[in-house]
């Protein structure tokens, strides 16, 4: 339904639909379809853009990521974790509110670069939601991934080949629990990744527990990344 609303509309018209298709991490889908228009446009964003855009995207993945480890907790009947992650995650939609006006669709990454700057005081109360999530993320491996009741639950679950991962158009942290070496910002880079430093981990047998395990480490590396576009952003 969405290509054919998509084809009655204006390309900027389109951005409020693009996003739906991912609801926990709806900013990808904005970057995607700018790219797209800036390509066939022949557009080069500042490269502030380029920046503001990496730590959008950034805060947009740790979000999902939180959503995701509730989830873990919830569906193995530890609901301690999304009661704890769900919450940690509502400082980042307050960030989200702070520069678009909303909490969930934030039709903030445009064709052109973004929306608008950030406001003074954003990046500080970033920096402080950033330090608080480090700082739980010792809660958060005592309460679920050192758990052994959730790692008796998951170990072994629903196993995904390398072979199958790739034939099904798998991607992300679940290609990467099957032993891919494959990420788009290192492998195929845009905004502002080139300019950062991160590794790409892996993970073997491509079971539940394996893909708990990767996302825990990209949420790490996530945070990270955010720290450094913000460090490289203030010598622009």
């Amino acid at each position: 339904g969405f290509e054919k609303l998509v084809e009655q509309r204006l390309w900027l018209q389109n951005i409020s639909l693009i996003l739906r298709i991912c609801v926990p991490e709806p900013d990808i889908n904005e970057l995607v379809y700018s790219r797209i228009i800036e390509k066939l446009m022949g557009v080069e964003i500042p490269e502030r853009a380029k920046f503001i855009r990496t730590i959008v995207l950034e805060m947009s993945r740790i979000g999902a990521f939180l959503m995701g480890f509730g989830g873990i907790g919830g569906s193995t009947g530890l609901y301690t974790a999304p009661n704890w992650t769900i919450a940690d995650r509502d400082y980042l939609l307050d960030l989200w509110e702070w520069i678009s006006g909303a909490r969930v669709y934030h039709m903030f990454i445009l064709p052109g670069g973004v929306r608008r700057d950030l406001p003074e005081g954003w990046i500080e109360k970033l920096q402080k939601t950033i330090a608080y999530l480090e700082k739980r993320l010792p809660e958060y491996d005592r309460l679920i991934y050192n758990n052994p009741l959730i790692v008796k639950r998951v170990k072994g679950l629903a196993p995904i080949t390398q072979e199958d991962a790739i034939k099904y158009g798998i991607t992300g942290p679940n290609l990467r629990a099957t032993g891919v070496k494959f990420d788009a910002r290192k492998n195929i880079p845009y905004a502002a990744y080139p300019y950062l430093d991160f590794d790409v981990p892996t993970q073997t047998g491509g079971d539940g527990l394996a893909r708990v395990i990767q996302k825990r480490e990209e949420f790490e590396i996530s945070l990270n990344l955010i720290k450094q576009a913000i460090k490289l952003m203030r010598k622009l």
